[in-house]
């Protein structure tokens, strides 16, 4: 079940990040992260639906190579996308190399699958066949595969850090397929384990392969979470931005409104929490400005190095003032977001004023 579950995580994942290639500029990153997904998803697919393909097709195990080839292609293509991470522009030269890299692993897979005993009956993911043929076969993918994993959990763990500051949906997005692609490496490990320890008496080999066969599906289903958060995590951010932000601007406001009651305009919002959350917001901090520009303050002292702090303690002090009206003693904002950060440091000196009091 967790199997199927994961198929649809990465299928959504893949459709989402094919959704935003269409939508915008295809660059290396978008390109390569899309086609990286979208080859991870049809390998597991066609690992999901194997054994049936194969009695379909009389095929035995050809569908396990054609799956290992399609995972093998979107690591190629997971490479040029850590690089576009890491570096400012991926040359045509680092894409080529990894392309030469990426296609003889493919070559590696294909030769050894045909000479290897595997065409006359399912034999899983091979590694139980003897032979060198099988053995190259798997070590060749798992190597690969792991190459791969170290590559995707190092960059994005890195990269996670650097931008969790100015853009938390990226970074909870590489944090979380960081941290997914060295939880999977435990199970290349087993793999291992199980082909180099087979034909060891009283070792039970095939434990070790079970084990890694129950525990694969869920880094995939984590990296795949990890994709899917660049839709969730904007929203909770905004949500609870919102949400935060109203918390610290209504002390200032409910007293603001009650002086100025003209100010305030009753407007139901519309829309969904996200829309509600934010057009109250905004009312807050134009009915805050309104009401501003119609009180008066007593500066204490009146010639002050922080005048929002002092305009903050001015408007807890008393109902009214003599004095320049507050919105003139603010400093000027020089942006939108400068206008909002100064409101905000206004609502907090008010509080802070008024829980001293």
């Amino acid at each position: 079940m967790i199997l199927d579950a994961t198929l649809v995580l990465i299928w959504c994942a893949a459709a989402y990040r094919a959704w935003m290639l269409v939508r915008h500029e295809r660059t290396v990153w978008r390109t390569s992260f899309t086609l990286s997904l979208t080859c991870a998803a049809v390998a597991i697919t066609l690992y999901r639906i194997r054994d049936d393909l194969d009695a379909l097709t009389g095929a035995w195990n050809l569908t396990t190579m054609v799956s290992h080839l399609a995972l093998t292609a979107g690591l190629t293509f997971l490479l040029v996308y850590l690089d576009a991470l890491r570096m400012p522009v991926v040359s045509t030269r680092r894409i080529l190399v990894h392309a030469i890299i990426g296609t003889a692993v493919l070559v590696t897979i294909v030769t050894s699958w045909f000479a290897a005993p595997v065409h006359d009956q399912p034999h899983g993911d091979l590694r139980g066949v003897a032979g060198v043929a099988a053995a190259v076969y798997c070590l060749v993918f798992w190597a690969y595969l792991a190459a791969g994993l170290l590559a995707m959990g190092w960059t994005c763990l890195a990269q996670g850090r650097t931008f969790r500051r100015h853009d938390p949906a990226r970074s909870v997005t590489l944090l979380v397929i960081g941290i997914s692609a060295f939880a999977a490496l435990p199970v290349v490990v087993l793999w291992t384990v199980s082909l180099l320890v087979r034909d060891r008496p009283g070792v039970d080999a095939e434990a070790y392969g079970t084990l890694a066969d129950q525990l694969m599906p869920w880094p995939l289903a984590f990296n795949s979470l990890g994709v899917l958060s660049l839709l969730v995590v904007p929203y909770v951010t905004g949500l609870v931005t919102a949400w935060r932000r109203s918390r610290r601007l209504r002390p200032l406001w409910a007293d603001l409104i009650r002086r100025h009651p003209e100010v305030h305009l009753d407007l139901a919002a519309s829309g969904g929490p996200l829309a509600r959350a934010q057009t109250r917001n905004e009312r807050l901090l134009i009915e805050i400005h309104d009401a501003l520009r119609k009180t008066p303050v007593d500066l204490d002292p009146p010639a002050t190095d922080h005048p929002i702090t002092a305009v903050g303690a001015a408007l807890c002090r008393s109902s009214g003032g003599q004095g320049l009206r507050a919105a003139e003693l603010l400093p000027r904002a020089e942006d939108r977001d400068d206008d909002i950060r100064q409101v905000v440091a206004l609502a907090d000196a008010y509080r802070a004023a008024k829980d001293a009091a």
